[in-house]
């Protein structure tokens, strides 16, 4: 196996490639990961290297990047204001309470 093809390499790239505002990359790349590590959802063995914190990891940042792309903001840095708007719609959380 070549280091480039480890998903916690390309973790990594991933993180790097949102740090050089190239956020569209990025997600296609933390995409990757995800669908490598996925099946440790369900029980099942992951490609080597997947773990559950990388799984939760790829996930939540799968969900940020979509959020981020998906509101066209390519550079978070130079886009701080809709990055936040979408950081915090990707992050919005859901409460039920049952009586």
């Amino acid at each position: 196996m070549q280091v480039r093809d480890d998903v916690r390499v390309e973790h990594v790239y991933a993180r790097a490639l949102v740090d050089e505002g190239r956020n569209e990359e990025a997600l296609r790349v933390e995409k990757r990961v995800l669908t490598a590590c996925r099946p440790m959802a369900f029980g099942q063995e992951g490609a080597p290297g997947c773990d559950a914190t990388l799984l939760a990891s790829a996930m939540r940042r799968t969900d940020i990047l979509g959020e981020l792309v998906a509101s066209g903001v390519e550079d978070a840095q130079a886009q701080p204001e809709a990055s936040l708007v979408a950081y915090q719609n990707a992050t919005r959380e859901a409460r039920v309470c049952l009586q």
